[in-house]
C-alpha cells in the first residue's frame, strides 16, 4: 500500500512538471495497461537496490515508505523513516546510495511514459 503511494507520489511529481504531457493526447487502456506494469517493476527495483545497498530486507524498506498525500521529499521521509525502523541512523554513503536508487526509478517511470506513447 505504501510502496504504491510513493510511486504515485513519483508518478505524480513527474507528470505535473512536463507540460507537454499534460498537453499530450490521453492513453490508451494498452497504453495504461503497460504503463502500469513498468511503474511496478520500477518500484520493485527501486526497493531491491535499496534493500541490497543497505542490507536489510525488502520488507524493512516498503515498511519505511511514506504514506500517500505528504507533500514532502519522498526519499527524506524514506531515509527517516528507515533509520526509525532500523534504530540507527545511515551514514552519508548510504543515504547518497538511496538518492541514487531514486534518480534510477525516477528515470525507468520517464521511459516507461515515453515508451507507453510510443506503443
Amino acid at each position: 500500500m505504501m510502496k504504491r503511494a510513493f510511486c504515485l507520489c513519483v508518478v505524480a511529481c513527474l507528470l505535473g512538471g512536463t507540460s507537454a504531457f499534460a498537453a499530450g493526447p490521453s492513453l490508451s487502456p494498452a497504453q495504461v495497461a503497460y504503463l502500469k506494469a513498468e511503474t511496478r517493476k520500477a518500484d520493485e527495483g527501486f526497493i531491491r537496490d535499496v534493500a541490497m545497498s543497505l542490507n536489510i530486507p525488502a520488507m524493512t524498506v516498503r515498511r519505511a515508505m511514506p504514506s500517500q498525500g505528504r507533500i514532502t521529499d519522498p526519499v527524506a521521509r524514506l531515509i527517516a523513516g528507515l533509520e526509525n525502523d532500523l534504530r540507527r541512523p545511515l551514514n552519508d554513503d548510504q543515504k547518497q546510495r538511496i538518492r541514487d536508487a531514486d534518480q534510477r526509478y525516477r528515470q525507468a517511470l520517464a521511459d516507461a511514459q515515453k515508451a507507453a506513447r510510443s506503443k
